[in-house]
């Protein structure tokens, strides 16, 4: 998945979320809202990157993974049915 930014002829690139599925706009403190990019990691698990405007393009900050919980009904939106995993992806 990638986002644009219009520009007076056209557009330019401002991020690149990889293989992506799903993106959200989410509240920032800086200026300009930051962006979650979702992407399916494959055996019950969701990778999320946090991305922040700086410098004219979206950089990644953070990035987790989401594992399901053995319970194969259980809801992504219950906590108590899913692990969540941090890990360094290159952000600050």
């Amino acid at each position: 998945m990638h986002a644009y930014a219009r520009k007076k002829a056209g557009y330019r690139l401002v991020a690149d979320g990889g293989m992506g599925w799903a993106f959200g706009v989410v509240d920032s403190k800086a200026d300009v809202p930051d962006l979650v990019f979702a992407s399916n990691g494959g055996g019950g698990q969701i990778g999320l990157g946090l991305y922040r405007y700086v410098g004219g393009r979206y950089v990644v900050q953070a990035c987790e993974t989401l594992i399901k919980k053995d319970d194969a009904d259980a809801s992504w939106w219950d906590p108590s049915a899913v692990v969540v995993s941090l890990w360094h992806c290159g952000g600050n």
